[in-house]
């Protein structure tokens, strides 16, 4: 046979032997069980709720939670499917508000993430308009509102140490903490002015004053004072245009934003002195009843 003949049929019984490889990995991949995201684009959101509200296996719930629940939560329609459930509502309500009680920070338990899952969808959900000016008059099945869960867990925390704080923020991890969630929701709840008098009556601008002031100076905070500072530029829109009496809860509230944003006007952070001049113009002219 001439070399070039011989080749020839060389290339081509090597181009086969590829093809019967190839064929047969497909083959092999396409018998392979589906994934959990197979398994998630099957799962109806009745199915996914009845899972999440059961009592069996906690991961199955946390996986209910993370792959059916939690997409819907970023777009509006989902969200306000989910804010209309009332059922459901007060489960996920009932499971984040009993873990602010008792959560430890970085908690690697099943219990923890499921508690984290909720507030991270409670958290999305009080974004949509229709959620915002009742939210923290919502309640869970223990008659507590939102409003006071949220007190609450402020106050405890400020008991802690600024490092602790830090910690609890969690800002680097894949499931969103349940202090982040807590400040999510006062971010979206204070963007409507009819909250201003209800956040200062909790006690709750008060609260994230002492708790800016204890953690401003730690390293590695940023993310956490920009997200506080969030809440405080829309108590400053709203605080501008009302007239507090001296000695009222709101005034109180103005004193305490003012007096911790006002150093932080000098921050090497662009995005922080930004914000803090912006609160601080905002407020400057209701200083001291003004």
């Amino acid at each position: 046979m001439p070399k070039a003949t011989g080749a020839l049929v060389l290339a081509a019984g090597a181009a086969a032997f590829s093809g019967i490889l190839l064929w047969r990995l497909l083959r092999s991949e396409n018998k392979k069980e589906p994934d959990s995201g197979a398994t998630r684009n099957r799962r109806t959101y009745g199915e996914a709720v009845e899972i999440i509200k059961s009592s069996g296996s906690v991961e199955l719930r946390c996986v209910a939670l993370e792959q059916n629940l939690l997409p819907l939560t970023f777009h509006d329609a989902g969200s306000e499917c989910i804010f209309d459930n009332e059922d459901l509502m007060t489960h996920l309500l009932d499971i984040f508000t009993a873990q602010l009680d008792e959560s430890e920070p970085n908690s690697q338990t099943f219990e923890e993430t499921e508690a984290r899952l909720c507030g991270w969808i409670i958290s999305n959900v009080s974004f949509i308009s229709k959620a915002r000016a009742g939210f923290l008059e919502l309640q869970n099945s223990r008659n507590s509102t939102v409003g006071r869960c949220l007190s609450l867990y402020l106050s405890s925390l400020l008991l802690t140490s600024p490092t602790d704080i830090v910690t609890t923020y969690d800002a680097g991890s894949k499931t969103q903490s349940l202090f982040l969630s807590v400040l999510q929701i006062l971010v979206n709840v204070s963007a409507y002015d009819c909250n201003t008098i209800k956040l200062c009556e909790l006690n709750l601008i008060q609260d994230l004053s002492k708790l800016l002031g204890k953690v401003k100076d730690e390293a590695g905070v940023e993310k956490l004072v920009i997200h506080i500072l969030r809440v405080f530029v829309n108590f400053s829109i709203s605080a501008r245009d009302m007239t507090p009496e001296p000695n009222s809860d709101v005034m109180k509230c103005i004193d305490c934003v003012y007096g911790v944003s006002d150093p932080l006007t000098g921050s090497q952070s662009e995005e922080i002195s930004e914000r803090a001049i912006l609160i601080t113009t905002n407020l400057s002219g209701k200083l001291n009843g003004v």
